[in-house]
């Protein structure tokens, strides 16, 4: 930042690195990481999909993570995944369905993560158009 005479631009790029980058990490106050919030209930309420014939699948948006580049892919679900010679049933199944419906803490925990990934959605959206406008001032400064 000593070398960025423009006062806006390190403006920007100081409250990226020192605000916005750090509330994207996981596990955060502002965005904690989902599955520690449900990963005790999961233990307790469900159990690995047994039931091949059951069949779900999920679609990602087309999107870039990182350097991967999701275009419309489809997964489903449950697949055993074969990594490092090991063995991963992905998939998982409620240990009882009807009473999962009623559960008030299983409620409370899906709009407690929703709320979670509302508000990183929100943030990324912000960094997002925070990183344009500083490489545009960048770009109109350099040139």
């Amino acid at each position: 930042l000593d070398i960025i005479n423009n006062d806006t631009i390190r403006l920007y790029l100081q409250g990226l690195y020192e605000s916005n980058f750090p509330r994207l990490t996981k596990n955060n106050s502002f965005t904690p990481d989902i599955s520690n919030v449900l990963d005790e209930y999961y233990l307790d309420s469900f159990k690995p999909n047994s039931d091949y014939t059951l069949k779900f699948s999920a679609q990602l948006a087309t999107d870039t993570v990182g350097t991967k580049i999701f275009s419309d892919e489809r997964y489903k679900f449950p697949y055993v995944h074969k990594r490092n010679g090991n063995q991963y049933t992905i998939g998982y199944v409620p240990l009882d369905f009807a009473a999962l419906k009623k559960d008030s803490k299983f409620q409370m925990l899906l709009e407690q993560t929703k709320r979670y990934r509302d508000s990183k959605l929100r943030r990324y959206g912000l960094v997002e158009r925070e990183i344009k406008e500083v490489v545009k001032r960048i770009d109109a400064e350099l040139e």
